[in-house]
């Protein structure tokens, strides 16, 4: 986990011992960032549907994304 950059918090579980390691102790040990990156993915589709009226209601701003390199069609 650690080569991953996925050090657990520290809530007294050690994932990098010896001893097996199933799911449940990886949900247990990054609840907080897997409620945290739940709350992203749920808010995406508004948060998509919000830079897209933007972008045809503002040229301005759809300009501003061209050019930055952030907008790619695929994602949008």
């Amino acid at each position: 986990m650690h080569s991953l950059g996925l050090d657990a918090p520290n809530n007294g579980m050690d994932l990098n011992d010896n001893r097996k390691i199933n799911v449940g102790d990886v949900f247990l040990a990054f609840k907080t960032r897997f409620v945290i990156y739940g709350e992203y993915c749920s808010y995406m589709d508004s948060g998509r549907e919000h830079i897209l009226k933007l972008m045809k209601d503002n040229v301005q701003f759809s300009r501003m994304l061209n050019v930055s390199g952030v907008f790619d069609e695929e994602f949008w």
